[in-house]
């Protein structure tokens, strides 16, 4: 994840490259929370979606506390 100040920028830039993706796989290591360096947000992937696209998450049994991000799917 890029610094603060660079994470806008960062974001119009990923969701550019991704436009035509059906399928966008996420390896949040550090897991989803708060705007830091080491997390995606909610906010991230929520601008990640749009109609007939799937997001899917990796995640290791053990290594992660990830949870379900339910309002990730609702509009």
């Amino acid at each position: 994840m890029p610094p603060r100040v660079e994470r806008n920028a960062w974001g119009t830039r990923k969701r550019s490259i991704l436009d035509g993706a059906d399928i966008i796989f996420l390896d949040p290591d550090n897991g989803i929370g708060g705007e830091t360096e080491k997390h995606a947000t909610f906010s991230e992937i929520r601008q990640l979606r749009k109609p007939e696209r799937a997001i899917a998450f990796i995640t290791f049994p053990g290594r992660s506390t990830m949870r379900f991000c339910s309002d990730c799917t609702s509009d």
